[in-house]
């Protein structure tokens, strides 16, 4: 092959560029874009701050750091730390709540430590036995935020947040009540054994029941309220009478109560905190003298029956039609009126003009 001389071998021309950059591909418009998009879902994948709590539990009942804080069965958050309390006295547990589960951080709010528990009202907490506590909360019905509270030994027995009235039952014993123990009318549970104490003058024993809404209507400051607990054995010379409530009322206690004379006037409003005696055994003079006790505040509204009938065109044949629906009956200034469904008059719009009838 032929040699090149030096003036025909081509030289490359150097350029230097100074103070600004070059982009040679559209590649690099391409990374940029990614890099943008990376750091966008990053930052959106990463947990937004919620609120700090401090909670104080006498045990803690193998709790650990990252188990769920709950509300409702739905996880609202995280346990952060746990140590021992100041002078070895319980646990401080610190858990991160999500923002949108802030507003639990309230006064008045209760939490305590999911764990299994039997005895003989029952098996509870059976989802801990094999998979990690968590903490569960019940909110407070205040507005004030607080961010430290004292944790509950256990689930308390309004954990549903059953509205009502709160009321205490004042007698010479405890007659075998528990927390969750139930109160009844006739048979059927409407309200709940809440906490027992002594009473200030320590002579009696004060529980705090609460009866649920709309049941709580039935009481009255004539009402009567004994234990339904136990097994009663009475001997005379007639024989043995033994009488026994059901088991569930053996192992958790129980509460009844009745309103000798009926309904309660208006006048008559139980307001919370009042104070009821509490009997060991009912009197049947208080079951003879029971009348009937409304549920309701009003009467309910009479209901009438009312037919729509009009004639409506099919394929240019003339058809009657008819529906039937309830009506209410109202009286607005003197006048009778009727509240109807509205499907009732909409049936006319595809009528013959003038067949419509009510």
């Amino acid at each position: 092959m032929k040699g090149l001389s030096d003036e025909e071998i081509p030289l490359a021309e150097r350029r230097l560029v100074r103070g600004r950059f070059v982009m040679s591909s559209p590649m690099w418009l391409v990374t940029l874009a990614c890099a943008v998009l990376a750091l966008g879902l990053t930052w959106s994948a990463m947990d937004s701050p919620g609120v700090k709590v401090t909670i104080h539990f006498v045990e803690g009942h193998g709790l650990e750091p990252g188990d769920a804080v709950r509300y409702r069965g739905i996880d609202v958050g995280r346990v952060d730390d746990i140590a021992l309390g100041v002078g070895l006295a319980g646990v401080v547990v610190e858990i991160d709540l999500d923002e949108d589960a802030e507003g639990l951080a309230r006064e008045g709010s209760r939490f305590w430590i999911v764990r299994p528990e039997i005895d003989l009202t029952g098996v509870s907490g059976l989802d801990t036995a094999v998979g990690a506590k968590y903490v569960a909360v019940l909110p407070g019905s205040s507005e004030e935020r607080q961010a430290e509270f004292e944790g509950l030994p256990a689930q308390p027995p309004d954990s549903l947040g059953a509205s009502g009235v709160e009321i205490v039952l004042r007698g010479d014993d405890r007659f075998g009540l528990n927390p969750g123990s139930p109160v009844t009318w006739r048979g059927v549970e409407v309200g709940q054994v809440l906490s027992s104490s002594i009473s200030a003058d320590a002579l009696h024993v004060d529980t705090r029941v609460r009866i649920r809404k709309p049941h709580d209507r039935l009481l009255s400051r004539e009402s009567k309220f004994w234990t339904t607990s136990g097994v009663q054995l009475d001997v005379g010379v007639t024989g043995v009478e033994l009488s026994a409530d059901t088991l569930d009322e053996i192992a958790r206690g129980g509460v009844a109560f009745i309103t000798p004379g009926g309904a309660p006037g208006a006048d008559d409003e139980i307001r919370a905190g009042e104070v009821f005696t509490l009997h060991p055994r009912p009197r049947s003079a208080w079951i003879d003298d029971s009348e009937p006790m409304p549920l309701l505040r009003a009467d309910p509204p009479s209901i009438v029956s009312v037919a729509s009938r009009w004639q409506q065109k099919y394929f240019g044949l003339t058809r009657n039609r008819e529906t039937v629906a309830s009506g209410i009956p109202v009286r607005v200034d003197r006048e009778v009126k009727v509240l109807l469904p509205a499907d009732l008059l909409a049936a006319f719009e595809h009528a013959i003009d003038q067949t419509g009838t009510l």
